[in-house]
């Protein structure tokens, strides 16, 4: 065993040490020859020199002993198969597991040639190998059948590497179970390569092994251009409201998914799919691949909205033809209660307009003679006469609503026309009034005495509607406020506008529209198309027709009404009525 100076060095002192300890314990007498002390001294330390590595020695020995069995057994009892060949493919040494995988006893092994073993149409593939190992430092790989007298071919992977040109190591992997799975996969793909749905494989990496005929048809794709690649960057698919890597990791766990996804054509068009996935697994359930069925719905889809269309279409004819029924049943009552209206007008209004001039004469004659009345007779005497007009306006209304009378159009100025509703409505003392009706305001081609009644209908819907809000302290005649009204406000204004789309139709070019506008209590969305329809009300007094006559009226005379309200804020009807022609414009 070599050693250093420094050793040595080390050595000699310790064995110097242990001499002259010797020599302290030595009861000889010293020799009186000086060289013989010496040479005594010197055999004396070779002698401890010798020892002591005569104990490194047997450890050094021990230890590596100890390694040469370890690695001996890892050797022998490895995993794969190891082997020590010669440049002719003798087999120089080999290990339990390289002997289990040939099918011999490791001792009848040695010295025999490594391609006997090897299946016949495997050989050339083996010689190749061999020379390539002994030509070159770098590891080299193939994949061989081995011919066994008694068991079925075992498939196994050969890795070897030479570096000195001599001998060269070889590792044997058993291949078998992956083979196999890789010829089951081929069959099962060749059985599946006509199929009319696209078929794809992947291994557990998601690398594409099988690509058949339909997938190239349907996807763009020939095989040999994707067979290899990773199939996620191949055909992107959209899961619907889930991320492709939560999907994926969802199909791994169940083993298996059905359901519509939308994938990309290799030309980029979208391609709505119904995909069945099945996840391969080995014996040891461990992931070796994915085979995906994929089938074009686009035809399916196609029909199911063609279907839901159809179904909507029908759902809206029903809802449609359901409406117009309901429309036609509310005419058809509107109309009985128009002819029975009809029927009654005329007689209801001679027999009660003739009590009700009696009961109105005789109020006045009692006015005249009792002028020094107490207050409790004035109030109800006034209470007659407010009464007397009520059922006068509500004889007037069946009569104009049972027929409207024969119409004398003429130009009239619009503040003329308000000014006599407000003469005929006055405004209550809790309501402000404010007029904003231009000079220039072109006049209306309509009947004065038709749209004074409209006018009035609404005033009076105004005046209602803000009864309850308050008292003022007056108002002048031409509507300016002499002190703060608390009741509300009304405001009635007028402009003139040409006939875009959506407004009143009609041969005139221009229209006036007088727009009424309370601060009362509103309408409820629900009754602004109800405020129209004969007899309906929300009132205590009146039957519901001042509306529906303004209505007819507005009509007639070749205009219309529309109201705008929020409720709590108040309501504004809008008249609209053809302006007289003028070449001035507006």
């Amino acid at each position: 065993m070599k050693r250093s100076d420094q050793s040595k060095a080390e050595l000699r002192r310790q064995a110097e040490q242990q001499l002259n300890e010797r020599s302290q314990d030595s009861s000889s007498a010293p020799l009186s020859d000086l060289e013989m002390q010496r040479l005594l001294h010197e055999l004396q330390v070779h002698q401890i020199e010798l020892e002591l590595q005569n104990e490194e020695l047997l450890q050094a020995r021990t230890e590596a002993e100890t390694a040469l069995q370890q690695y001996a057994e890892l050797y022998d009892f490895a995993p794969v198969g190891y082997l020590t060949l010669g440049r002719d493919g003798t087999i120089h040494r080999v290990n339990l597991n390289g002997a289990r995988l040939l099918g011999v006893e490791r001792s009848g092994l040695i010295q025999r040639r490594l391609g006997l073993f090897v299946a016949e149409s495997f050989r050339p593939i083996f010689n190749d190998f061999l020379v390539r190992v002994f030509s070159n430092p770098e590891k080299e790989t193939c994949e061989l059948a081995l011919e066994k007298e008694i068991a079925p071919p075992t498939w196994v992977q050969l890795e070897a590497i030479s570096q000195d040109g001599l001998e060269g190591r070889a590792i044997l992997l058993d291949i078998s179970e992956r083979k196999q799975a890789e010829d089951r996969l081929r069959y099962q793909a060749a059985l599946l390569e006509n199929v009319n749905d696209a078929i794809v494989a992947s291994d557990a990496d998601y690398r594409l092994t099988f690509w058949n005929a339909a997938a190239e048809k349907l996807y763009g794709w020939q095989a040999e251009e994707v067979l290899g690649q990773e199939g996620i960057g191949i055909l992107v698919t959209e899961w619907l409201g889930v991320a492709g890597e939560e999907m994926r990791q969802a199909i791994a766990e169940l083993g298996r998914w059905r359901g519509e996804a939308t994938q990309l054509r290799r030309d980029g068009s979208r391609l709505p799919v119904e995909i069945s996935s099945l996840v391969l697994r080995d014996e040891r359930e461990q992931i070796t691949g994915y085979v995906s069925i994929c089938r074009d719905i686009t035809q399916r889809m196609r029909a199911e909205q063609e279907l839901k269309a159809y179904s909507d279409q029908l759902e809206e004819m029903v809802a449609e033809r359901t409406r117009q029924l309901l429309d036609a049943r509310e005419k058809l009552a509107r109309h009985e209660k128009l002819v029975l209206m009809g029927q009654l007008a005329g007689g209801v209004g001679h027999e009660l307009r003739n009590p009700l001039a009696v009961i109105k004469n005789a109020t006045y004659y009692l006015k005249l003679v009792l002028p020094d009345a107490s207050g409790k007779v004035r109030q109800y005497l006034g209470l007659l006469e407010q009464e007397t007009a009520n059922a006068e306006k509500i004889i007037t209304d069946l009569l104009d609503y049972a027929r409207i009378e024969s119409m004398e159009q003429e130009p009239a100025r619009v503040a003329e026309l308000v000014q006599r509703a407000l003469e005929r409505f006055p405004a209550p003392s809790s309501v402000e009034v404010s007029l904003d009706l231009p000079q220039e305001l072109p006049e209306v081609f309509a009947d004065p005495r038709q749209v004074v009644q409209v006018l009035g209908n609404l005033l009076l819907n105004a005046w209602q509607a803000m009864a309850s809000t308050g008292s003022a302290t007056g108002v002048a005649s031409t509507g300016s406020a002499t002190g703060v009204a608390k009741g509300g406000v009304l405001s009635v204004s007028g402009d003139t506008v040409q006939a875009p789309g959506g407004q009143p139709s009609g041969g005139s070019e221009r229209w006036v529209r007088i727009m009424v506008k309370d601060t009362g209590v509103g309408i409820p969305p629900e009754n602004i198309e109800k405020i129209f329809e004969p007899l309906f009300t929300t009132k205590s007094q009146g039957i519901g027709l001042g509306l529906v006559v303004s209505r007819k009226l507005a009509e007639a005379n070749g205009g219309r009404i529309e109201v705008q309200s929020q409720p709590g804020k108040g309501s504004t009807f809008t008249l609209w009525l053809p302006a007289v022609h003028s070449d001035a414009g507006i």
